[in-house]
């Protein structure tokens, strides 16, 4: 079996990027020979994951980011609907577990990046070694709670993104009647 030759066509290409996507968000039934050919982060934990992602596009492209380029620290934010990510690295995957009824409905994303998605999982990968050009990663309507949220740099570290998520709307109450009178 070669390692990361997810359809196995004995080739590994921008198909099998596809098809581990596909097997991430479950459109693809996972197979004990999809776990020996792509669960190829270490440790391997007999999932595919975006950090297995990650390391099949690297396989592919072969980018590597300086070691100053490592992801330690991630923070996702989501206000009115808009969901940035800050890091102290270069992201090349991010991986969020989410629930709730929601649209994707634009994106901020550079050239060489994808979004995928369904109703648990949102994937978002660059597909040329390029780097995020700003916070903003998408919009969504809807209701979307993000459970959590993994950030993979291209030397195989990740990140566990804290999540922010700030209130859209509030409102006041008037005080009376006054118990103090």
């Amino acid at each position: 079996n070669l390692a990361g030759d997810i359809n196995a066509d004995g080739e590994v290409n921008v198909m099998d990027v596809v098809d581990m996507v596909a097997i991430i968000l479950g459109t693809i039934t996972l197979t004990e020979y999809h776990i020996a050919v792509g669960d190829i982060y270490e440790p391997n934990d007999g999932a595919l994951t975006v950090l297995d992602l990650v390391l099949l596009v690297d396989m592919i492209i072969n980018t590597r980011f300086a070691v100053n380029d490592i992801v330690t620290v991630a923070e996702l934010n989501i206000l009115e609907n808009k969901v940035s990510l800050e890091t102290d690295g270069t992201a090349a995957g991010i991986q969020l577990e989410v629930e709730g009824s929601f649209n994707i409905v634009s994106d901020g994303l550079p050239t060489g990046w994808q979004i995928y998605n369904n109703e648990s999982t949102i994937i978002i990968i660059s597909t040329e070694g390029t780097a995020l050009e700003n916070s903003f990663l998408f919009e969504y309507k809807g209701e979307l709670n993000i459970n959590s949220a993994v950030v993979a740099d291209w030397n195989g570290n990740y990140a566990e993104a804290g999540i922010v998520s700030e209130p859209s709307n509030f409102a006041m109450s008037p005080v009376y009647p006054n118990p103090f009178n």
